[in-house]
């Protein structure tokens, strides 16, 4: 991914307990766009096969979308409370976010555990993005 001054890039994909339907992730993926439409971020949609919704021409992975955001304080830990909160609403879903190799799964059930991930993963990148 090709990255612009000041711009976080994420990869996320959102995994769904029927992880084998292309159709359940790429229809979970689009709920998450729906959701992230009031967030200051740009949706890109990756290599892969276009859904039906999309238009000709512009790639796109089931289940999986880039978010590029502006890499300035709290952004990541907004963005992450919304997709916990997302998640809440959604069982048997999961979201994998993905910063140059380095993966966060992110579950709609919150523990201090998983929140411990959560907070280190969101230290390092906010570090990395630092001038």
């Amino acid at each position: 991914m090709e990255s612009e001054k000041g711009i976080l890039r994420i990869r996320a994909t959102v995994e769904a307990l029927s992880a084998s339907d292309p159709a359940s992730r790429a229809e979970a993926a689009q709920a998450l766009e729906d959701e992230l439409a009031d967030f200051d971020l740009r949706i890109e949609h990756p290599a892969g096969e276009a859904p039906d919704r999309a238009k000709a021409g512009v790639p796109f992975a089931p289940g999986e979308i880039v978010l590029a955001l502006l890499a300035s304080g709290g952004v990541l830990t907004s963005l992450i409370g919304l997709l916990q909160n997302w998640l809440s609403r959604r069982e048997r879903h999961s979201i994998v976010l993905e910063i140059g190799g380095d993966r966060l799964e992110i579950h709609g059930l919150e523990s201090a555990d998983q929140q411990r991930l959560i907070d280190s993963w969101i230290e390092r990148h906010t570090e990395a993005v630092k001038p």
